[in-house]
């Protein structure tokens, strides 16, 4: 997944420590609180699917 990301970012007409910097602070701490949204998500969707 990594590489399919760096290797997305790398195509993009953007200087790449502009990219570099995004990619790894905001781009790492996004996909982290959106995994953990769908996950929080899907926990709460199984629990109301239980009663």
């Amino acid at each position: 997944m990594s590489n399919n990301m760096q290797w997305s970012l790398e195509n993009q007409p953007f200087p790449s420590n502009i990219i570099d910097a995004i990619g790894a602070g905001f781009g790492s701490a996004f996909r982290a609180a959106l995994i953990s949204m769908y996950h929080w998500t899907f926990m709460l969707i199984n629990q109301v699917s239980n009663f």
